[in-house]
């Protein structure tokens, strides 16, 4: 019996993180326009990792959906801005 998160699980977590991260260490680093820099940043990374790099270089056997790893990394920005707005 497999106990604990599954790959993808854990995979998409990660993905969520590094959205966040993305524009939180900017906006950390009191960067000029922080939140634009990191987000726009994040976007090209995202885009060029799910589209290009995991189709080239990526194992196929763990390799998961490109669309679904990007919709993670939406969601971790999404979640960025929610903890920006609060605090």
């Amino acid at each position: 019996m497999r106990r604990g998160p599954s790959y993808n699980a854990l995979a998409q977590g990660l993905h969520v993180a590094l959205g966040a991260l993305g524009v939180m260490v900017p906006v950390a680093l009191r960067m000029e326009n922080g939140r634009m820099w990191g987000t726009l940043a994040t976007l090209v990374f995202a885009a060029l990792k799910e589209a290009w790099w995991d189709e080239h270089f990526e194992d196929p056997e763990t390799r998961g959906s490109g669309l679904q790893d990007f919709a993670h990394y939406l969601l971790g920005l999404g979640l960025a801005f929610i903890v920006l707005a609060i605090f």
